[in-house]
């Protein structure tokens, strides 16, 4: 009320799916911006889903050298499944995401 949506056609509207729902299906997570960080990674595979977590798709320039950049590409591979679709497998359905 005291923000001025009382009567408002939009306010109070509930989505038609939970929020875990929108979290894990409609948005995608990049690796760039954490700085060759695995620990936010693997928190990012733990809370959301690795089929929505793409390698870099800004390029990590953050990364300064080859040596931890390579460090940290070998560490994705190292997760197995998830560090695949990371690395190549995802970016198809980010691509054709709609």
């Amino acid at each position: 009320e005291r923000m001025g949506t009382v009567g408002h056609p939009e306010h109070g509207i509930l989505p038609k799916r939970d929020f875990d729902y929108y979290l894990r299906e409609r948005l995608w997570f990049d690796t760039a911006g954490v700085f060759g960080s695995m620990t936010a990674v693997r928190a990012a595979v733990d809370e959301f889903t690795p089929d929505r977590i793409v390698f870099g798709t800004d390029y990590p320039l953050e990364i300064l050298s080859v040596e931890d950049l390579s460090r940290f590409v070998t560490e994705i591979r190292a997760m197995g499944a998830a560090g695949k679709a990371i690395l190549s497998g995802n970016a198809p359905g980010l691509l054709h995401a709609g």
